[in-house]
């Protein structure tokens, strides 16, 4: 979908980006990760040239995206920004309408495709669509960001640091809510963030920048357990048993076997309603369930067929994990 090929890019005499070649899945939702000053959000902006890059090419579905006129591109591509930039003399409807009347849709599709918007990203349109962006909070705004830059249905959008302006409660909330959107939608997303947690969460593959050079490309947990130099080691030091914990899923730590396995909470927890847990989730995400449960003591009973295998405790857990990890990093591999 997105491909860079040796791209460069100078401002006066410093080399912002040196020399990146990276590509893009279509549907896949890319990391790109680094301290300030790395070059990440130079990058992005080269995409949907918002700076033109010095050197290199940059292609979308095969073809450069100098073939054609920068507004005709930016049209095409969804662009979501830390302090959203949303007009204050337009209503919320009239934000989320601006591309689609740039593009001559009738006012009936584009009073459809605004409301369509507002519920996507959970906000009722009977009580947001004439309001002001003053009248909002910091949250409320960036979901009318993020649905101004889909209201035309692009099929990539670029995200930059979309939740660095939020306080941390009102970041982990939004943040999760739109994880959970983006992953019902068919997007390709290049999102940029100096968080390691949103992207740990968020990314398929990350992209780790310094100086403006790519240091490793990869999920986040070959970053984590298979780096490719010091820098990428040291990159996740300060964080590391956190990030490690959220690149690995159920799925990573649990040995496969013959047959349906299943696995369910014991006693299940109210916000559960006693369903199947999904062995998608993070190891993060289920021992913070196991730490706040309500209940005492609950565990995760592994059933194999209908059978039952064993329980699996928060001891049990983190020593399925550390076993993981030693695999992991010697080069090993699971059942």
């Amino acid at each position: 979908m997105i491909t860079l090929n040796n791209v460069t890019k100078v401002f006066g005499d410093t080399t912002a980006v040196d020399g990146i070649s990276f590509h893009v899945e279509d549907g896949e939702l890319f990391g790109l990760i680094g301290t300030s000053g790395c070059g990440k959000t130079t990058t992005l902006r080269m995409i949907n040239r918002l700076i033109e890059p010095t050197s290199g090419t940059i292609s979308i579905d095969g073809r450069e995206t100098t073939a054609q006129r920068s507004e005709i591109l930016r049209r095409q591509i969804g662009y979501v920004i830390q302090n959203v930039g949303l007009f204050p003399h337009y209503s919320v409807q009239q934000n989320i309408a601006t591309v689609p009347r740039l593009l001559n849709w009738d006012e009936r599709r584009i009073q459809s495709r605004s409301e369509e918007m507002l519920q996507l990203v959970g906000l009722d349109p009977n009580t947001f669509a004439e309001r002001p962006p003053a009248s909002l909070s910091g949250g409320q705004q960036q979901r009318v960001g993020l649905a101004r830059a889909l209201a035309a249905d692009p099929p990539i959008l670029l995200m930059d640091e979309p939740f660095g302006a939020l306080d941390p409660i009102t970041k982990q909330q939004v943040r999760s809510e739109v994880s959970q959107m983006l992953k019902q939608i068919h997007k390709t997303i290049v999102l940029v963030t100096h968080d390691v947690f949103e992207a740990f969460e968020m990314c398929d593959r990350l992209c780790l920048l310094n100086r403006g050079e790519i240091q490793q490309i990869g999920m986040p947990k070959e970053l984590l357990f298979q780096p490719a130099n010091d820098f990428v080691e040291s990159f996740f030091a300060s964080n590391r048993f956190q990030v490690e914990l959220l690149s690995v899923t159920l799925a990573d730590i649990l040995k496969s076997e013959q047959g349906k396995t299943e696995l369910y909470w014991s006693p299940p927890l109210e916000e559960e309603n006693g369903e199947e847990i999904r062995k998608e989730e993070s190891l993060y995400a289920i021992l913070y369930k196991l730490e706040k449960a309500a209940n005492d003591n609950p565990v995760i009973i592994k059933r194999v067929d209908g059978q039952v295998r064993e329980s699996l405790g928060f001891s049990a857990l983190l020593n399925r994990f550390q076993q993981y990890k030693l695999q992991i990093k010697s080069g090993g591999h699971r059942d």
